[in-house]
């Protein structure tokens, strides 16, 4: 705690006991928004202690990957102790699969089921059910008809879908960004970097509507003096956001928060970026702040993927969808530029 409490710069604790008297510590951590993974022998961790980390990982799981990275899947898992079966596994995957699409029915990242699958279950491996990789875990289920896999195209990975709903074959541009209007050439591109990072810029007004709903969210239940956290934001704001002018899907409104949250625009109690989705967070900023910083930030996110970015109509056509916002493009550019020449480590970072 006295390391939580003088050292802003350690965002990540580690956790080597399997003792369910630390558990009280994880919470408190957590909600000073540090990410805490836990490490323990299998047979003597207290559950409690699991539920309560970011990630747990079994001392055993370690030997294990190092001794025979490749092993082939067994029917189910021999080690005594595991949290869960081969069986219990793939239904948590089709049960998060479940969750994720209830407001959306669209495909879902692969890896963000698994950080779904985590948030339930924290000491979910998939090696621990003889797979190499997510990866593999994934093609099984998808053997056994529970899931359907197609390919992400610019993000390297599958995108994950209820069984018959999709193919093994390329997933294409259009059909993650079938709902957005059309564009082509560079702006077409620099959507899809954006779109495979989590943060897809969407429409001009889509964003406006999402970051006001999202703002006027936040500030509601502060009024009612509740705290606000990730874990459930991306919910509450989608449900607001049906109504909204125009409505905007999940993923939608998911895109936009991930992007303020990287932006480093949602903020602890300490005046540090919020981390943990647990955390509490703030939002210092109004709505017309927050969109003026996002323009900022996803001119900034394309120059760090070593983008060149010279048009600035190209730019208005991906932020605004036409080319009238051309002089506000070049001042973002101008600036992203600045910020990136000050901060030589900006591009490692992003």
């Amino acid at each position: 705690m006295e390391l939580a409490m003088t050292r802003d710069f350690l965002g990540t604790f580690v956790v080597l006991s399997g003792d369910s008297d630390f558990t009280p510590l994880v919470n408190r951590l957590r909600s000073m928004n540090k990410r805490v993974i836990g490490l323990g022998t299998r047979g003597s961790t207290s559950r409690l202690l699991i539920a309560s980390c970011d990630e747990f990982i079994f001392y055993e799981s370690l030997r294990k990957k190092r001794s025979d990275p490749e092993r082939p899947p067994k029917e189910e898992p021999a080690e005594v102790g595991l949290t869960m079966t081969k069986s219990e596994a793939f239904t948590l995957l089709v049960q998060t699969l479940a969750g994720l699409q209830k407001d959306d029915p669209k495909p879902v990242l692969a890896g963000l089921v698994k950080q779904s699958m985590q948030r339930k279950a924290p000491a979910f491996d998939e090696t621990d059910y003889g797979y190499a990789g997510y990866a593999r875990f994934l093609e099984a289920a998808q053997a056994k008809e529970l899931v359907s896999l197609s390919r992400a195209e610019r993000a390297g990975g599958y995108a994950v879908d209820q069984p018959g709903n999709g193919t093994t074959t390329d997933a294409t541009p259009e059909d993650a960004h079938s709902d957005l209007p059309e564009l082509t050439g560079d702006p077409r591109r620099w959507r899809e970097i954006l779109s495979d990072a989590g943060v897809n810029p969407l429409t001009h007004m889509m964003r406006h509507a999402v970051v006001h709903e999202f703002v006027d969210h936040v500030q509601e239940r502060a009024r009612r003096n509740r705290k606000n956290t990730l874990k459930y934001t991306v919910g509450d704001t989608a449900r607001r956001c049906r109504k909204s002018d125009p409505p905007a899907a999940t993923r939608h409104v998911r895109s936009v928060i991930t992007a303020l949250t990287q932006a480093g625009l949602l903020l602890h109690a300490d005046g540090s970026p919020v981390r943990s989705p647990s955390a509490p967070f703030e939002v210092p900023k109004e709505p017309e702040e927050l969109l003026s910083a996002l323009a900022d930030f996803y001119v900034q996110k394309l120059l760090s993927a070593g983008e060149g970015l010279e048009s600035s109509e190209d730019i208005s056509l991906l932020l605004y969808g036409d080319k009238s916002h051309t002089d506000v493009a070049s001042e973002v550019l101008e600036k992203a530029r600045g910020e990136i020449s000050a901060d030589p480590v900006a591009e490692t970072v992003n």
